[in-house]
């Protein structure tokens, strides 16, 4: 019978999977990125960080978004639309908004 983990194993499993999870998401973000892009030269894009724990940080870069309901980007609510609501990171559909 196998024994259960230890703490620090659990902690370092946990790591080793957040990590590979972040790697798919970039891999899977950067090849829709080329699969979509124009040979035009592409505007810079406002940057993302998420830190998944103290030793893994992975950066995105996102386009802003063309309408509200768009898919992978940063809507500025105070500088999209009628200039209200709230801000938010869309990834894969779902909504993302910063902590009030």
């Amino acid at each position: 019978m196998d024994k259960p983990l230890t703490i620090p194993e659990r902690f370092e499993l946990i790591v080793a999977i957040l990590l590979i999870g972040s790697i798919a998401v970039a891999v899977t973000l950067g090849i829709r990125a080329m699969a979509s892009s124009d040979a035009a030269e592409p505007a810079p894009h406002p940057t993302v960080t998420v830190t998944a724990s103290p030793e893994v940080k992975v950066v995105y870069t996102l386009p802003e978004c063309e309408e509200e309901d768009s898919r992978n980007c940063i809507w500025h609510a105070d500088q999209s639309g009628n200039g209200e609501g709230v801000s938010f990171v869309d990834i894969d559909g779902v909504a993302y908004y910063p902590e009030p």
